[in-house]
């Protein structure tokens, strides 16, 4: 049975991929996002410390790119406040939820 923190890791990621898929073609740099979450896709070690190696290795790479791209810069922030969450142990909202809602078209 995965725990909740586990839970949380996962659902982030699902929101990351989500925010991607909804606005992708609004905002081509999400490209480059995509291609990062690519590189850290859990391998044999699936385990949730490895979920949240890879978790912390996007964040830091957003980190990296908010100079460059504003879109990159919200995701961060907003990134940030679900990590505070997790750390917590809080529960997290639903998965449909994106980091981009400023810009829904």
């Amino acid at each position: 049975m995965r725990t909740d923190a586990e839970k949380n890791v996962e659902w982030i990621f699902e929101k990351l991929q989500n925010t991607i898929e909804t606005y992708k073609a609004l905002y081509p740099e999400l490209l480059y996002l995509e291609q990062e979450l690519k590189k850290t896709v859990p391998g044999e070690d699936n385990s949730e410390e490895a979920k949240l190696i890879n978790l912390i290795i996007v964040n830091n790479w957003l980190k990296d790119q908010v100079m460059h791209y504003y879109v990159f810069r919200n995701i961060s922030q907003h990134l940030e406040q679900d990590f505070v969450l997790l750390q917590k142990g809080l529960q997290q909202a639903a998965p449909d939820e994106l980091y981009l809602e400023f810009a829904r078209a």
